[in-house]
């Protein structure tokens, strides 16, 4: 009995660790960052780690406020989206994909009165497009809701940004 609870306990000791690295590059942790980017990074880092982005002078992101001189960077084939300001520091990161999420599991995927549930209400909630942006400004979060009526995506969180609570 002793050798199995050992054995156990030393499978554990591997899969543990393992398991908390599985969750990838995409774990988002509100009000700062999403996976390896952080906010106040520099888009130099930023570039550094993910490679070179695609650079756009108008705001991705409707729901953040724009700052003077902001730039929007994308790195399409890693469905990440980050704003800068004008010194190059990043104040929002965004991501759509599956398996972006926070650690206790809510983003791409999760179900809007599952967000509200567990979040509650949020402070701030408008329509852009064909979604509503649910903004929680406390936690620095918000979750873009599809809005597609008739699809497996209806009221399904499309992509989650963070930013700086405010």
């Amino acid at each position: 009995m002793m050798r199995v609870a050992g054995a156990i306990c030393a499978m554990l000791l591997v899969i543990v660790p393992a398991a908390a690295q599985d969750q990838g590059p995409y774990v988002v942790s509100p009000g700062v960052g999403i996976g390896t980017i952080k906010l106040g990074m520099s888009i130099t880092m930023a570039s550094a780690i993910l490679g070179t982005p695609n650079r756009a002078d108008l705001l991705q992101e409707p729901a953040v406020p724009a700052r003077r001189g902001t730039h929007s960077y994308t790195w399409p084939d890693r469905h990440l989206v980050v704003e800068t300001d004008a010194s190059g520091s990043i104040f929002y990161i965004g991501a759509a994909m599956p398996g972006v999420a926070t650690a206790d599991g809510l983003g791409c995927g999760s179900n809007m009165d599952d967000v509200q549930d567990r979040l509650g209400v949020p402070a701030e909630s408008f329509p852009v497009g064909h979604s509503v942006r649910m903004i929680y400004d406390h936690l620095g979060i918000q979750f873009s809701v599809s809005m597609v009526v008739g699809t497996d995506f209806y009221h399904r969180v499309e992509a989650v940004g963070v930013f700086a609570p405010r």
